[in-house]
């Protein structure tokens, strides 16, 4: 939690985290080697808004961030679960 600590408290280091979600499933992370599980991910993403959220700026950047990260998701999600046109 060190580069979140340092993130949070100096003005001059850049406020964004790039932390690619590798899976949902904690059996597909094994797998693949991760030291984590999805509930460690999301303790480590709430700890990021929880410390590095605290000024208007970078609320807003945050914000803005994970509004557009989450965009190609939805997008891909509303496709899979609508109908398919009628011929």
């Amino acid at each position: 939690m060190r580069v979140i600590d340092a993130v949070a408290e100096t003005p001059a280091v850049c406020e964004m985290f790039h932390i690619p979600v590798q899976s949902g499933d904690d059996e597909v992370l094994r797998e693949m080697g991760r030291g984590y599980t999805v509930k460690r991910f999301k303790q480590i993403v709430a700890n990021i808004r929880e410390r590095c959220a605290r000024t208007p700026t970078r609320a807003r950047t945050l914000t803005l961030t994970l509004a557009l990260s989450l965009a190609p998701t939805l997008a891909l999600a509303r496709t899979l679960t609508s109908p398919s046109p009628s011929p």
